[in-house]
């Protein structure tokens, strides 16, 4: 794996970050919690953002409710991004719904991305967002494509690579989506096809058609997801930062 590569990558997340929070890019290597005001107009409509890369903390509110972040939100990077379950516990005693996850794991491309050829009469194919979209009405392929509830995952997704078995069905899926800046990454291997290793091979594939496109690949995973964070690595990604999010109800967590 390369340092130089990774710091590159993690840099350009650091960046985007700082862009889709309202912040001073300055902020993330400054001890305590910046609270800002989120950027109009976002890509996709978040309540509350907490992101650190280690060292400063940012944490992000709509105008709805950055007096309550002032207020309740201290100066310590770990309660500022659990703050989110409390702003959401809030608001529900007002009548609105808004739903927070726990801190992701957010990770930076430390090696080159070299595509892995498929074994066990699987086929790789690149997948446009037209594909995309049809199968995210399925809702098979959740973290891949999105939930079919997630209008925004809609527009953001740009393509994906597919293994499809003999049969010609998708069996795994690495999902390439605009995050703002860097393209995410996210992927799904269909339950009849897990503990084979396809996951690392559509993410390769995955970060290497970002990367051709001179875009920034970007990965993320639950804290409590250790598949997920085996592909990762498997992958050639390294943990670079964590991020809280909370959004309005009827808009999923991804």
């Amino acid at each position: 794996m390369s340092d130089q590569l990774y710091n590159e990558q993690r840099n350009a997340l650091r960046e985007a970050f700082a862009r889709m929070t309202g912040a001073d890019p300055a902020r993330f290597d400054e001890d305590g919690v910046t609270i800002t005001a989120r950027p109009e107009p976002p890509l996709w409509p978040f309540a509350g953002m907490v992101v650190t890369f280690g060292v400063g903390t940012v944490a992000s509110f709509d105008e709805p409710y950055l007096e309550w972040a002032r207020a309740n939100v201290h100066d310590d990077r770990d309660h500022a991004a659990y703050s989110l379950f409390a702003l959401a516990a809030a608001w529900r005693e007002r009548g609105e719904e808004l739903h927070a996850m726990p801190p992701l794991m957010g990770w930076a491309l430390a090696e080159r991305p070299q595509q892995i050829a498929p074994r066990g009469g699987y086929r790789l194919e690149r997948a446009d967002a037209a594909w995309m979209k049809d199968w995210q009405a399925k809702d098979l392929f959740t973290n891949a494509l999105g939930q079919s509830v997630q209008a925004h995952r809609t527009f953001r997704n740009k393509f994906a690579y597919v293994l499809f078995d003999a049969s010609g069905e998708p069996a795994a899926v690495a999902g390439a989506y605009d995050s703002a800046g860097p393209i995410e990454i996210g992927v799904d291997v269909a339950a009849a096809h897990r503990g084979r290793s396809l996951a690392p091979v559509v993410v390769r594939a995955s970060a290497r058609g970002i990367v051709d496109e001179g875009a920034t690949p970007y990965y993320a995973c639950s804290v409590t997801n250790i598949r997920s964070q085996g592909t990762a690595l498997a992958s050639g990604f390294r943990p670079a930062c964590s991020a809280a999010i909370a959004v309005p109800g009827g808009m999923g967590l991804a």
